[in-house]
């Protein structure tokens, strides 16, 4: 009876021990197995995330440097408006540049300008500033002109507002060699007033150019959009 006994014990030993072996694997199967694969999933996207963050970072700064550098582009395009290579080139007289439709050059820039790189939102900011510039160049234009025309008058009424002109070492040889030859060549008071006049108009363009083009080269300074 005992040994009938042990055996349907030893038997049902063996059964149970096969039955927790097989809720051990269904446990790891359900539980474990699922647990530790999300984790390998969170993991993965983890990382995947921080590639994306990186990529992104790496692609604003990427367009910050070709906005910075478009926004250059037009501004060096928009300074040939001041009409300073034309004068050096001897395209136009001196004056000419105090005279021009210098807005209207502009406005012909920025119209004719490849905006595709541009966000919308920076576009706009930089057609606003492109707008404040203008307001600035024509009012720089406007007193340059003002001091052009009127400095002939200025002068005659009072000499000591005389623009000096720049020292030029050819004028100052010829002049030292001539005097030293005995030469006099006599100089009209007319002829120095209009000498004057010149030399002075010239410093007042340039002054307008150096004023101008750096304006127009402060069209990049826009306040951006936050990326």
């Amino acid at each position: 009876m005992n040994t009938k006994f042990d055996i349907y014990l030893s038997r049902a030993t063996g059964l149970v021990q096969i039955g927790l072996f097989i809720v051990t694997l269904l446990t790891l199967y359900f539980t474990v197995i699922p647990l530790y694969k999300n984790a390998q999933l969170e993991e993965v996207i983890a990382k995947k995330e921080l590639e994306l963050a990186a990529l992104n970072r790496a692609l604003s700064d990427l367009y910050v440097r070709v906005r910075l550098t478009d926004a250059g582009n037009l501004a060096e395009q928009a300074v040939e408006c001041s009409g300073w290579r034309q004068l050096v080139l001897g395209e136009t007289k001196s004056g000419d540049s105090l005279s021009k439709n210098i807005i209207g050059c502009i406005d012909s820039a920025v119209g004719s300008y490849d905006f595709s790189r541009f966000k919308e939102v920076d576009r706009l900011l930089l057609k606003d500033r492109v707008g404040d510039v203008k307001l600035l160049v024509s009012s720089a234009q406007n007193k340059y002109r003002a001091k052009y025309i009127g400095y002939p008058e200025e002068i005659k009424s009072n000499p000591s507002i005389i623009i000096p002109s720049e020292p030029d070492d050819l004028s100052e040889d010829l002049e030292s060699l001539m005097v030293g030859l005995g030469v006099f060549v006599p100089v009209s008071p007319e002829e120095d007033f209009n000498r004057k006049v010149v030399q002075g108009r010239s410093r007042i363009e340039g002054q307008y150019f150096r004023e101008v083009v750096e304006l127009v080269r402060g069209i990049p300074n826009v306040k951006w959009a936050e990326l």
